[in-house]
């Protein structure tokens, strides 16, 4: 037996705090994208309207209205007894009980996502800095002095942050190894609950720390997954195709079938409350499963939210530099990508490798997004001769000053920009006999385009004499050499 905000309740280890953060992406929600949050006696529902429902299990549960709320683009639900939301604007709201000064937050200004814990509101600002209200006698108060942060979570008497490196940050109670998240990285999206932590990383593996005593953190084996979400004793994992995952309690009186996830589809949110779990579909419908012991699921299934946006599958970018062309591809390939464009250029490494790849190693982008790869052309051609190219104003026949001039090679790959001087001339590096540099000028003059250059002795000096016509603007680009 514990206490709920004064009064005793028979439920169990009571859990005042979970909050549950669905990130689309790691910031404030957009108003569009519906969200649910499980409490302990009130389950919240935000519609794609901006709007917020409610399901008010507790007949005791202090002055919980949201009817009038509008613009919301978040919402958290501390315990049952209160409901915070975050404005479009980046105030937030709060309804319901407010015992411990949970609910002060008019005064907030820049939130982007809002968060709770044991009678505590925490706000994580546009600048990554976080603030704080409420009970915070469990050294909760840290978070003040948090930098660098893109998302708060928070449990029963602690708070994490995930800081834009991909590592995380702990505050309050230290007990249970809960302090053991300083040692992960990679790590893209975290939830608090009872007393563990868990973190998802880039590569769609989870971690967990903390209590274990009910196998809530017994979450090693899952992959694919993109969203997670801690309960008292259990957490959910979101899968990549819809479906949804769960470890931890869900047999005893009061913690029964918490975890019947294994059949939801078409998923694009899980909650995990104190003993019961919903889940937000792609049609903005809701699901719901486990104890109803305060009535916190009577009626949900007729919730319709507004369609929700479904979530892009993120992945990671593998690291192909040094790969030849043929291995790069189809490991890009296997990681749910696509080469979406090859260059080449000049460089020390064998031909045909990776030398350079956008976006780069380890960054997550949507499934099926593209991957542009540069190989390596080899060495650059030594240089042998030069050439002279000046450029005059055809009626004048003065030299243009100012003028750009590209070179490239026989395959159309740069190898200098060059200016002319004030006698409109510029001085070319020529490779061996036989290879040809194609060259574009850009001026205020409308340029003829002439044929390739080409060195044909060795060694040899050339002087080419280009003329440019007066009479309009215009840049051209020469072709390249079939």
């Amino acid at each position: 037996m514990h206490r709920f905000f004064g009064m005793s309740v028979n439920v169990g280890r009571l859990w005042v705090a979970l909050v549950i953060v669905f990130l689309l992406p790691l910031t404030a929600f957009s108003a569009t994208n519906p969200q649910v949050s499980a409490g302990q006696t009130v389950t919240a529902g935000l519609k794609s309207d901006g709007t917020v429902l409610t399901i008010i299990g507790r007949s005791t549960t202090p002055g919980i209205n949201t009817s009038t709320w509008t613009n919301i683009t978040q919402i958290a639900n501390v315990g049952g007894a209160s409901v915070i939301g975050l404005k479009s604007d980046g105030t937030v709201v709060a309804t319901g009980d407010n015992i411990n000064g949970q609910c002060n937050v008019s005064s907030w200004t820049g939130i982007t996502q809002v968060a709770f814990s044991s009678n505590s509101t925490f706000g994580l600002k546009s600048d990554g800095t976080v603030v704080a209200t409420g009970n915070l006698n469990y050294g909760q108060s840290a978070v003040l002095n948090w930098t660098g942060i893109k998302q708060i979570s928070a449990g029963f008497i602690h708070v994490v942050g995930l800081k834009y490196d991909g590592t995380v940050v702990h505050a309050g109670t230290t007990i249970l190894g809960l302090t053991n998240v300083s040692s992960w990285s990679n790590i893209t999206q975290i939830s608090a609950g009872g007393d563990h932590t868990v973190g998802l990383k880039s590569d769609g593996t989870v971690v967990a720390v903390g209590e274990n005593d009910q196998g809530q953190c017994n979450v090693q084996a899952w992959t694919g997954i993109t969203q997670v979400s801690a309960g008292n004793y259990h957490t959910v994992g979101l899968k990549s195709d819809g479906t949804a995952v769960a470890v931890g309690l869900n047999t005893s009186p009061d913690y029964v079938g918490q975890c019947n996830v294994q059949t939801w589809t078409n998923l694009v949110q899980v909650s995990a409350g104190y003993d019961y779990t919903v889940g937000l579909k792609s049609d903005g419908t809701v699901v719901g499963t486990g104890s109803n012991y305060w009535g916190q699921l009577n009626g949900i299934e007729q919730w319709n939210l507004g369609s929700a946006i479904v979530a892009p599958v993120m992945v990671a970018v593998p690291n192909v530099i040094t790969l030849a062309d043929t291995v790069a591809e189809t490991t890009i390939t296997k990681a749910s990508l696509q080469v979406g464009a090859w260059d080449s250029n000049y460089s020390s490494s064998p031909v045909n490798t990776v030398i350079s790849q956008s976006p780069a190693a380890g960054i997550k982008v949507s499934k099926g997004s593209s991957v542009k790869l540069t190989l390596s052309l080899g060495a650059a051609p030594t240089y042998e001769a030069t050439a002279t190219l000046k450029i005059m104003n055809k009626i004048t026949k003065v030299g243009i000053a100012g003028v750009t001039v590209t070179t490239r090679d026989k395959n159309g790959y740069l190898l200098q920009v060059l200016t002319t001087n004030s006698s409109g001339v510029v001085t070319l590096q020529m490779p061996k006999a036989g290879k040809v540099w194609i060259y574009s000028a850009k001026t205020g003059y409308a340029p003829v385009l002439y044929p390739d250059v080409q060195v044909i002795n060795k060694g040899a000096k050339n002087s080419i004499v280009s003329y440019m016509n007066p009479a309009a603007t215009a840049t051209a680009t020469a072709k390249k050499k079939k």
